[in-house]
């Protein structure tokens, strides 16, 4: 994942390789040709066709770019309609992905969790963690996250936070923490994102919409924005 969106004193700057739905298919679709050179090469039988996804995703997109949930998530489900449009291999667990990452963008939470848990089933982690990670994890003192990401900011030039894009608690979260950041001298903000346009357009107009990063149509996310510009700029 590309990570190149900045905020700089009144000024916010973007540029990364992530996308939103119909331009992250391109990526995977990208990703899937390594993938099956590399099955291929290990003398594996499995053949890969993407276009349906592709396809699926690229009307998606279209549906969210203007606030259509509904349609964007129909879009990116099996029509019994149209069986040649079904997926196959590791198309169906991104397109799942996507799905989870919509519904919980809805605020449909326990139909996300139910889908990335039935996602979790499928795909279990190929081997336990060894004992000894296990002893380590259970050793590891917990803080208030807060706290421990303020005392990290004041005390490196870098701290990174993760996220499921799935679980919108995550990003609320990270937004709550916005001006406490700035207080404490944060003056660089790098987010997932792709286009410098749309963020230009936020900036000059106050005004955060589905198209200002791949994300917004995430209300969490979108907050974040808001808060950010408020802050920030």
């Amino acid at each position: 994942m590309g990570v190149k969106s900045r905020l700089r004193d009144g000024s916010l700057l973007e540029g990364t390789d992530n996308m939103p739905l119909h331009h992250r298919a391109r990526q995977l679709l990208a990703s899937a040709g390594i993938l099956a050179a590399a099955v291929s090469c290990a003398g594996a039988a499995a053949q890969f066709d993407f276009s349906a996804f592709h396809e699926r995703s690229r009307q998606s997109g279209a549906y969210l770019a203007h606030g259509n949930y509904l349609g964007a998530l129909r879009a990116l489900r099996d029509d019994p309609a149209r069986p040649s449009s079904r997926l196959t291999g590791l198309a169906v667990e991104w397109n799942r992905q996507m799905q989870v990452e919509l519904l919980a963008a809805m605020g449909s939470y326990e139909e996300a969790q139910a889908l990335q848990r039935a996602g979790e089933v499928r795909n279990p982690a190929p081997f336990p963690p060894p004992d000894e990670e296990r002893k380590v994890a259970r050793e590891v003192r917990l803080e208030d996250a807060n706290d421990l990401i303020l005392r990290a900011v004041r005390s490196h030039q870098v701290v990174m936070l993760n996220e499921e894009h799935w679980r919108p608690e995550h990003r609320a979260f990270g937004t709550s923490l916005i001006p406490a950041l700035r207080r404490a001298g944060v003056k660089y903000l790098a987010l997932e994102a792709r286009d410098q346009a749309p963020l230009d357009a936020a900036t000059r107009s106050g005004i955060v919409k589905i198209q200002t990063d791949p994300y917004c149509y995430e209300p969490q996310r979108a907050r974040g924005a808001i808060q950010v510009m408020g802050n920030w700029l």
